[in-house]
């Protein structure tokens, strides 16, 4: 089962669709703020957070982080794409995210010293109006608009 979290206009066919707005459709109505999301455990293969998890508050960030951890199954992916500049030109940001946030979910050290969710960074994408680039090439190119991360969960009794 997959899960589009925050959907806003992009609502997926086959997919669970989650946004807090009434103005958009969706399947789940609810604010990511609020602990626990109304999901079972390991109850999605696949998560997309598409352009949503800027918009948590910055104090929730971990614990949202932990609930997608709850509700993938083992192995489950997590797709995250975030935006790169004039991030706090929005409002309705509240939350500052860059490539280098998701390493702290792999590194086995912050793992045991502050209790985050394991995952394994799979891929770092920088992501233009036309095309994708490496992170380490995009520094090279620097018209960017988002960057994506997909990480694949790691079980606690996996570490």
């Amino acid at each position: 089962m997959k899960l589009n979290l925050g959907c806003g206009d992009d609502y997926k066919e086959g997919w669970i669709n989650v946004d807090i707005s009434d103005n958009v459709k969706s399947d789940v109505k609810h604010d990511l703020n609020v602990i626990p999301f109304p999901f079972r455990d390991r109850q999605f293969s696949y998560i997309e957070a598409s352009h949503v998890l800027e918009h948590i508050d910055r104090k929730n960030f971990v614990l949202v982080m932990k609930e997608l951890h709850r509700i993938l199954k083992p192995g489950g992916i997590l797709h995250v794409i975030c935006p790169m500049n004039d991030i706090w030109n929005d409002p309705t940001h509240l939350n500052m995210i860059s490539v280098k946030t998701f390493r702290y979910f792999e590194d086995d050290k912050y793992v045991r010293i502050y209790g985050l969710p394991k995952f394994i960074i799979k891929s770092k994408m920088v992501r233009t109006k036309y095309f994708k680039l490496p992170v380490w090439l995009a520094k090279l190119y620097p018209l960017h608009k988002d960057f994506e991360v997909v990480l694949q969960k790691v079980d606690s009794n996996e570490i």
